[in-house]
């Protein structure tokens, strides 16, 4: 999330980064939701097209996943840090926290 947007080494972690986690459907090296927290953060700054089909594909699978209470039960620390987590990435097109602001 916060940092230098314009390092050098940016473009090298975003293809990185597409290369292992834009399948959804794989585990995120074995921490799923925690990679796609960031990983969703990273697509929503950049924008575009890329962004706008990772979304599409993440609310549909979080969505599917969800428990009938509206929690998320996934994850290796508990239904709170996912749940959280995971309603973070539904909203980040709201912008409602500054740092998710374009």
């Amino acid at each position: 999330n916060a940092g230098e947007y314009d390092d050098e080494y940016v473009p090298k972690l975003l293809d990185y980064c597409n290369k292992n986690l834009s399948n959804i459907a794989n585990q995120g090296f074995g921490h799923w939701h925690y990679a796609h927290f960031y990983y969703s953060q990273v697509l929503y700054r950049e924008g575009g097209n890329t962004w706008t089909e990772y979304r599409d594909k993440i609310q549909e699978r979080l969505i599917s996943e969800a428990s009938p209470d509206g929690s998320w039960n996934q994850g290796y620390i508990g239904p709170v840090y996912t749940t959280a987590i995971n309603l973070t990435v539904l909203q980040l097109e709201n912008a409602a926290l500054p740092i998710y602001q374009r």
